[in-house]
C-alpha cells in the first residue's frame, strides 16, 4: 500500500482518476496542476518541483500527461523510495536509477462527459520493475474497486493499446465522417444511431467475423458500385470504403467463408 498519492496531470484521465480514487474512500495528497483557477477538493501543486521537494519515502506518482512528457518528469521524479507510474498504452516502462518504477495503464476513452466510469470492468494493465512495485499495485487497484486487472509486459501493452485504437477511434473517425457527409447532404445523422446500437450488441462475439454484414460480405457488386460512384466527390471517404472493403474480403478469406 502506497503511503500518499499524487497525480501529475489534470486532463481527462488525471480528473477520472483522482475522482475514482476520492469516491473510493483514499485520500488523495495532491495533483500537479499548471494554470489552475478552481477550487479543488485536494491540496494542488503548481509545478513538479514543488512537489518533488515534498516526496517522501513510500509516495507514488502516477504520471497522467502526454507521452511526449513521460520520461522527463519520471526523471524529474527519479527519487530513492518514491514510486513512479505511467498510465500510457504507447510508451515503455521507464527505466528508473533509484525509483520504483510501473505502468498503470486503463485500456478506456475518457472524455469530458459526466457520465462517469464503472472502473470494476475497466481492464487495467500493471507493469512493474519489481515485486514491490507489483504488490503495490494490485493493494492500489483494490482500493479502489479495480477488479479487471492484467500483468502484461511494454510490448504486450503496446499491442493491446494498437488493437484498441483501431477499435475505438478509427471507428469513431468512421462515425463522425459518415455524419458529416450526411450532413453535407442535408440529411439527419441522428438516423445512423440506431443501427451503431445494434452493431454494439455483437461486440464481443466469439467469432466477430461471423457478425459481418453489408454488401461485399454478400458479394453485391452493384450496390458498391453505386456506393463508389456516391462518394466520387469526397475522394478520402471514398479511398476509406474501398479500404474497408478489402479489408471485409481479407478477413472473410482467412475465415474460410
Amino acid at each position: 500500500m502506497f503511503n500518499r498519492i499524487f497525480i501529475v496531470g489534470y486532463g481527462r484521465l488525471g480528473s477520472a482518476l483522482a475522482k475514482q480514487i476520492s469516491y473510493c474512500g483514499i485520500q488523495l495528497s495532491g495533483v500537479v496542476i499548471r494554470n489552475n483557477h478552481q477550487v479543488m477538493p485536494f491540496p494542488v501543486f503548481s509545478d513538479t518541483q514543488t512537489l518533488r521537494e515534498n516526496l517522501i519515502t513510500g509516495d507514488a506518482v502516477f504520471l497522467t500527461v502526454p507521452d511526449s512528457q513521460i520520461y522527463d518528469l519520471a526523471a524529474a521524479f527519479d527519487l530513492p523510495g518514491i514510486t513512479v507510474l505511467h498510465c500510457s498504452g504507447a510508451t515503455e516502462i521507464f527505466k528508473s536509477k533509484h525509483c520504483f518504477s510501473g505502468v498503470f495503464y486503463p485500456l478506456m476513452t475518457f472524455n469530458n462527459s459526466n457520465k462517469g466510469y464503472n472502473w470494476s470492468e475497466i481492464p487495467v494493465f500493471l507493469e512493474s520493475g519489481d515485486e514491490y512495485t507489483m504488490n503495490h499495485l494490485k493493494s492500489f487497484c483494490a482500493q479502489i474497486a479495480i477488479l479487471n486487472i492484467h500483468r502484461i509486459d511494454s510490448h504486450q501493452r503496446q499491442k493491446i493499446h494498437v488493437s484498441a485504437v483501431i477499435a475505438n477511434n478509427m471507428i469513431q473517425a468512421l462515425y463522425a465522417a459518415s455524419a458529416k457527409y450526411l450532413h453535407e447532404n442535408d440529411l439527419p445523422s441522428e438516423v445512423l444511431l440506431p443501427i451503431l446500437h445494434k452493431m454494439s450488441d455483437s461486440w464481443g462475439a466469439a467469432d466477430p467475423i461471423q457478425s459481418l454484414t453489408g454488401p461485399m460480405v454478400r458479394g453485391d457488386m452493384k450496390t458498391i458500385s453505386l456506393h463508389e460512384h456516391l462518394l466520387e466527390t469526397y475522394p478520402e471517404l471514398l479511398a476509406v470504403y474501398r479500404d474497408m472493403n478489402k479489408l471485409i474480403v481479407q478477413l472473410l478469406e482467412k475465415s474460410g467463408n
